[in-house]
């Protein structure tokens, strides 16, 4: 997923979750100067009782 898809599944802007990704609030991989989230992981991270 991309960070436009997070958002838009979260309801919250892309910067945003942008912003949570570079300090790791949220789940994302790198490959490159590419970021993307693992749907899975987002659904475990909604769920998790921190």
């Amino acid at each position: 997923m991309t960070a436009e898809d997070v958002a838009e599944l979260l309801c919250t802007s892309k910067s945003t979750i942008e912003d949570w990704a570079r300090r790791r609030v949220i789940p994302s991989r790198k490959r490159g100067r590419r970021r993307f989230f693992l749907r899975w992981e987002i659904e475990a991270w909604l769920i998790a009782d921190d």
